[in-house]
């Protein structure tokens, strides 16, 4: 199997029920090593226990967190929520081209 984890991406790990986002430090010898996003943590993960994660999802969800962190005035809170909405309808939009996808795969025919 051919992984395209590289350097820069972001990734989560399966074995651990995909609990926290990490970006790729560094692949060598099918290891990634692994710098936390969130938290001040660094792991090391075999390529085939990674899961690539959208960095639009990524952003997605961060906006939230944001709000709920930072002493934001209501205009800027107002535009990260209104950020978020944007983000929420193109992943969803995106998860619905996915979905009618596989429905056309399982179904073997266009409808």
């Amino acid at each position: 199997m051919i992984f395209l984890i590289k350097s820069g991406d972001y990734i989560t790990r399966k074995s651990y029920q995909n609990d926290m986002v990490f970006v790729v430090l560094n692949v060598k010898n099918n290891i990634a090593y692994l710098k936390g996003v969130n938290d001040r943590l660094y792991a090391d993960s075999p390529l085939e226990d990674c899961e690539l994660i959208s960095k639009d999802l990524l952003k997605d969800n961060f906006v939230p967190q944001k709000l709920e962190n930072d002493n934001l005035d209501l205009d800027t809170s107002v535009k990260k929520f209104e950020e978020g909405m944007k983000l929420s309808q193109k992943c969803n939009k995106i998860l619905e081209e996915v979905e009618k996808k596989i429905t056309i795969l399982v179904n073997g025919e266009e409808k």
